[in-house]
């Protein structure tokens, strides 16, 4: 299918609740280390997910993936080894105050949950969320005013 059509098709469904970035997205088809390839080729540089980081494609986070999904389904709602292996991983590189880890499963689901964790830590509940980045399209993050107040408060 044609960049064109896709786009027509990718504007029916899924809509407006799920917003593009650009006019002319690109349509990756390729990818090896940051730059993706699109289905003539062009080579276009991935800087804006956390792909560049590691790279698409890299041969040890497909393996890992795979590994992953192997065994059932996971959820931290059920006891699980390898999650709390993660946890304590990444609390050991916290500052000593930090003492809890809580995994989500995207962006969208981390920018609803994290308000909460926020207003029962602080008692506040302001959010700052700036436009085209990777923060979800929820109602709450994604909303007209959602970063109102924020915003009021700037220079």
């Amino acid at each position: 299918m044609n960049d064109s059509a896709l786009l027509a098709r990718r504007r029916r469904s899924p809509g407006r609740g799920a917003p593009l970035f650009h006019d002319r997205p690109p349509h990756p088809v390729r990818g090896a280390g940051a730059p993706v390839r699109d289905g003539a080729a062009r080579p276009r540089l991935d800087a804006c997910s956390t792909v560049p980081r590691v790279g698409h494609c890299h041969p040890r986070v497909g393996e890992a993936r795979a590994r992953q999904a192997a065994p059932p389904a996971r959820s931290t709602r059920y006891l699980d080894e390898r999650i709390l292996a993660c946890a304590g991983a990444l609390r050991a590189t916290f500052d000593a105050s930090l003492s809890r880890v809580v995994f989500r499963c995207s962006s969208t689901e981390a920018s609803e949950r994290a308000p909460g964790i926020a207003r029962a830590c602080t008692g506040n509940d302001g959010v700052i969320a700036t436009d085209f980045l990777h923060h979800g399209n929820s109602a709450a993050i994604a909303a007209p005013d959602a970063g109102a107040d924020a915003r009021a408060a700037l220079p």
